[in-house]
């Protein structure tokens, strides 16, 4: 995973083979895109394709990773922040419409749950 700051010169630089390998410092190519993914956003949700690159050394594949999303996340990092800021305050994020399939799994960054309860164990 290759976080960048600005996805538009990242794709220019692998393109012109200025991207070096974070695992052995070979030269990264283009190597497609990954598929569609929705993310998240007060707004509305987004579909994201992110560019893959190979290294010609090692030949590890690596992401290229916009700095506003979160590897492995359907929300956006200034939605997580917003979220974590709220939950401060004893309130909730706004998320507009239903959040992507995936998020299901990440809710918890959204909703804290509440402390359950433990029962005593009888152990004999």
């Amino acid at each position: 995973m290759i976080e960048v700051v600005d996805a538009e010169a990242a794709r220019r630089a692998l393109a012109a083979g200025r991207l070096d390998c974070p695992s052995c410092g070979g030269m990264l190519r283009p190597w497609g895109r990954t598929r569609d993914r929705a993310v998240a956003s007060p707004q509305a949700a987004i579909v994201v394709r992110l560019d893959r690159a190979r290294c010609r050394s090692c030949w590890a594949m690596h992401v290229v990773l916009p700095a506003g999303l979160v590897a492995g996340r359907s929300y956006p990092l200034a939605l997580i922040g917003a979220a974590l800021a709220a939950a401060g305050a004893g309130g909730r994020a706004p998320v507009s419409g239903h959040p992507p399939r995936r998020a299901r799994r990440d809710r918890a960054v959204l909703v804290a749950p509440r402390p359950r309860q433990r029962r005593a164990v009888d152990r004999r």
